[in-house]
Formats: C-alpha cells, sequence, structure tokens
C-alpha cells in the first residue's frame, strides 16, 4: 500500500538535508578553519562530537529515511536538534587557550538539524529557533575572538536567515503533503460516496426488473381468473428469485457454483416442455452471485418473453463455462421481431435482460431477432 504523501515528503526531505550535510563536511574538511583545521582549537571531546554531528548524523538520516518509521524520524529529529544545539553551546568555552581562534565548523551547518525539527512542528514557539541561532553563533565568534563585534552581529543575522528559510521550506513541504493527503482522503470518500449512490440506483433497477418480471406475472395471472396450471410453479419461482436477491444483497462479494447454476437455469426452465438445455463446462470456476443472479433472472424474462411471444416454438438453451467467460445462449426458431421497434415503455427487454446484465461488473446482454427468423439472446459474463 502506497504511503500518505505527508509521510513520502519527510523521507525525501531528510534525504534531501543528508545530502547537504555530506557535501559541507567534504567542503569543511580541509578548509581553514574547517574539520582538520579545528584538532588544536577546541577539546577533543567537543571536536568529536561536532564531527559526528556533520559526519554520521547524515549517514543516519539517510538508513532512517530508507528503512526508518516516520516515529523514528520524528525523535531522530528531536534528538539530533537538541545535540546539536547542545554541542554548540558548549563550543565557546571548550576552545583550547592560545590556539587560533575559529569559528564552530559546525555552525555552518545549523540549518540541517532545524529543518528536521519542522517537519514535524510548526507551532510558533519553535519558530523562535532561528532567533536562538542568531545569538548562539554571534556570542561564539564573539567569544572565541574569530570575529568582532560588528562581524559576529552579522554572521548571527545571517544564520537568523538561513535557518528561517530551511525551517520554512521544510515546513511549507510539509503542509503541502499533509494538504495532499487530505484532498486525497475527499476524492477517495467522493468515489465511496458515489459508488454507494450507484449500488443503491442498480438494486432499485434490479429489484424493479425483478417485480415486473415474477411478482408482477404472478399477480397479473392470478387476477385474471384464467385456469392456468402453471401459476404454482409461476408463483414459485418468483418466490425463489425474491428469496435469492435478499441473500445477494446480505453476502457482498458472494459467488455462486457453476452446478447451482445450471440447476437454477433448468428449474427455470420446466414451464417450457418444448425446450431443451445443453452445457459445456471447460471451467467449474464459480461465478460471482450477482452475476449469477442477474443471469438467471434475465434468462427467466427471455423465457417469457419467448413463451408469450412464440408459444410453439421450440426453445434451445446453451450453457458453456470457460476460463475466460459464462455464456449462455437462448434461441427460439418463433415469428421473430425487429427490436428497433420496441417501444421505452417495454421493460422486457430493455430493462429485465440488458439493463440487468449491464448492471454486473463484466456483464453483457446481446438480442438478435428479425421478422421470420427466430431469436437470440445472448448473456455474458466476462471473468476478472
Amino acid at each position: 500500500m502506497t504511503a500518505p504523501a505527508s509521510q513520502r515528503v519527510v523521507r525525501v526531505m531528510f534525504y534531501g538535508w543528508a545530502a547537504i550535510g555530506i557535501v559541507f563536511s567534504a567542503a569543511s574538511l580541509f578548509a581553514r578553519g574547517g574539520i582538520l583545521d579545528s584538532t588544536d582549537a577546541v577539546n577533543p571531546a567537543t571536536w568529536i562530537a561536532g564531527v559526528l554531528l556533520i559526519g554520521a548524523g547524515p549517514l543516519a538520516m539517510i538508513a532512517l529515511a530508507r528503512w526508518g518509521t516516520i516515529e523514528a524520524l520524528r525523535v531522530f529529529a528531536i534528538l539530533y536538534a537538541t545535540v546539536f544545539i547542545i554541542v554548540q553551546l558548549v563550543w565557546p568555552f571548550s576552545a583550547i587557550a592560545g590556539a587560533e581562534p575559529h569559528v564552530p565548523f559546525i555552525g555552518p551547518l545549523n540549518s540541517m538539524p532545524l529543518g528536521l525539527i519542522a517537519l514535524f512542528y510548526r507551532r510558533w514557539p519553535v519558530m523562535l529557533l532561528p532567533v536562538m541561532q542568531g545569538v548562539i553563533v554571534a556570542f561564539s565568534g564573539w567569544w572565541l575572538g574569530a570575529l568582532d563585534g560588528v562581524h559576529a552581529i552579522q554572521d548571527g543575522l545571517w544564520a537568523l536567515v538561513f535557518t528561517g528559510a530551511a525551517m520554512a521550506l521544510s515546513g511549507s513541504a510539509a503542509v503541502s503533503g499533509l494538504r495532499l493527503d487530505d484532498a486525497l482522503t475527499q476524492q477517495r470518500e467522493a468515489v465511496s460516496r458515489a459508488r454507494t449512490a450507484k449500488a443503491q440506483r442498480d438494486e432499485t433497477a434490479r429489484l424493479d426488473a425483478l417485480i415486473h418480471d415474477d411478482v408482477m406475472s404472478v399477480l397479473v395471472t392470478a387476477r385474471s381468473g384464467a385456469e392456468v396450471k402453471e401459476l404454482p410453479a409461476y408463483a414459485e419461482h418468483a418466490l425463489s428469485e425474491v428469496s435469492q436477491l435478499a441473500k445477494d444483497r446480505a453476502v457482498a462479494g458472494a459467488t455462486t457454483s457453476i452446478g447451482t447454476l445450471t440447476a437454477r437455469l433448468r428449474a427455470g426452465m420446466r414451464r417450457r416442455p418444448n425446450g431443451s438445455v445443453s452445457t459445456r463446462i471447460d471451467s467449474s470456476a464459480p461465478i460471482s452471485s450477482a452475476a449469477a443472479s442477474a443471469m438467471t433472472e434475465a434468462a427467466a424474462e427471455a423465457i417469457r418473453n419467448a413463451a408469450k411471444h412464440a408459444p410453439g416454438a421450440a426453445l434451445d438453451v446453451r450453457f458453456e463455462s470457460d476460463a475466460e467467460r459464462v455464456r449462455l445462449v437462448l434461441s427460439d426458431d418463433g415469428p421473430g421481431f425487429d427490436p428497433n421497434t420496441v417501444g421505452p415503455t417495454h421493460l422486457g427487454i430493455r430493462t429485465s435482460i440488458k439493463r440487468r446484465m449491464d448492471l454486473v461488473e463484466g456483464g453483457a446482454a446481446s438480442i438478435v431477432s428479425s421478422p421470420g427468423a427466430g431469436t437470440t439472446v445472448t448473456l455474458t459474463w466476462s471473468r476478472p
């Protein structure tokens, strides 16, 4: 899983400040007043602490940025800045008497620890750290005798400006990461709400189709008072479909076996005595319950249409399942019709068959017919 943008920004800034520290350490190694030139100017313990701060510190930052947690980076930033400031404060009082005075070689790199602090803390007390750095730098240069009062104040002002700019840079980068995270969170919430609304609309459409196909058919037939011996079977099928709908809604992501699907299809064909069902199963991998229900309900509507408009025609049902898709083809040799002449109020084709399959991810339906040439309904579900 991709880390939040705010965490990635922190790691990138650690890499950046580490690179600055390494470059500075290399540049100050042989420079006048640099690392090697200051070995006799200050107490050995203070000198070693300074070398570790600007030498080993950046290497530790790189390792933590690569493998450490964000909490580990935060703790390191606090400890590193604290130790850095302590060494700065101790340095003027660790100078060796009689040695050539040098400005502390760690001073010019004071923007690095404060830049790390600004990645995690941005309240106003923390923003006083650049002022403190200006005072420390000015005092150190003057106390050691490396700078007169005017130049010491100038160095202090430069330290204030550079450390303030470093903290502003790091703080701005951290805030940008947080804002990006907020924007992404809002976007994900909007997408989730849109998906929920679409799922609700799809469920409503599916329920409308089920009521039209099964429940209304039974009610209209019963109300007509006609002697229809298949009426109990129709009612049983309608109850079965409503029950299956409830189960599908209760179990999100459920699957249905191919054997169960073919059994449901054969049960739906019981009302069509002159129909036949053939199967070719090259893959017995299960089908999503949503797709199984959509395919069963769409097939039931196709069977009803054939019984209504081509009552004496033979109905051939072919079921196929392979590694890529599940396919159901229902063909009759009835009088056929022109699909372009079907009006918008006829829900059987538009809603109960095509729309029902379109609502399922990977589902599709096609209806091929022409006057005198029969009708073929093809229902397909592509495996993910």
